[in-house]
């Protein structure tokens, strides 16, 4: 009976260790990748950085008109 409780703590403790070497490797992957999901900034700030330079670009066109008014 005590070979069997020894046995049965073993296979524990071993068990214990297998899911925490597999929870690391897990963690460990999950840094280097990418996150999978894209929750749309990345689209938005192109959009946001193109109507910019289109404003830009209006804003230059108009100057020399203004000026002509002044």
């Amino acid at each position: 009976m005590n070979v069997f409780g020894i046995a049965l703590i073993v296979i524990g403790v071993a068990l214990v260790c297998g899911g925490l070497i597999l929870w690391l490797l897990r963690q460990s992957a999950s840094r280097r990748e990418p996150p999978e999901h894209d929750d749309g900034l990345g689209e938005m700030r192109v959009i946001i950085d193109a109507l910019e330079e289109a404003d830009r670009a209006a804003m230059t066109n108009i100057r020399p008109r203004l000026d002509q008014y002044r």
